[in-house]
Formats: structure tokens, C-alpha cells, sequence
């Protein structure tokens, strides 16, 4: 398998889970830029910059649901 580059941070992205796992993290909803499963990021990204960011998206649901109800 290719070596997969973090299209966040730029970097060659790194095994995990004792070296088993390569294929990096789905980089949504900071890197959209049409669907190819060649676009991860790194675990250090998805946990500082995509998880955070996919987080704040579920509270503005919640609130404008929250704030939409009679």
C-alpha cells in the first residue's frame, strides 16, 4: 500500500494500533474537497483539529433544533 499524506498537517501519515493500521482518518469536515479515499489526515489531526470541529457541528444542530421547537 502507498504511504498516505495527512491533507491537513501535510505529513506521511503514521501507523497505529501497533503498526496493523495505515490508512489514517477520514479528514471530514475540515478537508472536503470532492470524495477520494485518498484524502485522511493523521490521528494527531483528527483528534486536535477534525473530531473538534465535528463536535461544534453536532451543537449548532442541537441548538438551532433546540431553538426551532414552539
Amino acid at each position: 500500500m502507498e504511504q498516505l499524506t495527512c491533507n491537513i498537517c501535510e505529513i506521511d501519515i503514521p501507523p497505529e494500533h501497533d503498526g496493523r493500521w495505515t490508512g489514517g482518518h477520514n479528514p471530514e469536515p475540515i478537508y472536503v474537497y470532492g470524495f477520494d479515499l485518498n484524502d485522511r489526515c493523521c490521528g494527531e489531526c483528527n483528534d486536535r483539529v477534525v473530531t473538534p470541529a465535528r463536535l461544534k457541528i453536532m451543537e449548532i444542530r442541537y441548538e438551532r433544533r433546540r431553538d426551532a421547537q414552539p
